[in-house]
């Protein structure tokens, strides 16, 4: 249910664009050794700014974006950072 992630690599104004409306979502960032980098629980949109989730600056590498809804189903996509 991940539409798009634009543009990636990200900046600082990076989309999340999801295919579903109305629900509620936790979002998940991780490198990709599985480390969790941030986490967000309860959000209710279509579409995310990356920069509103993130709380601290991402290093220079590749990363996994999780997103569960409220059935428990999750999708992901990788992003890069090559500067931010």
């Amino acid at each position: 249910f991940i539409q798009a992630i634009y543009p990636n690599p990200i900046n600082q104004n990076t989309s999340i664009y999801l295919k579903k409306q109305n629900e509620y979502f936790s979002i998940e960032i991780c490198n990709v050794n599985g480390q969790i980098i941030e986490k967000k629980h309860n959000i209710k949109t279509h579409q995310i700014q990356l920069n509103n989730i993130l709380t601290k600056q991402l290093e220079k590498g590749i990363y996994i974006i999780r997103i569960k809804d409220s059935k428990g189903f999750i999708d992901s996509k990788r992003f890069v950072v090559s500067s931010y």
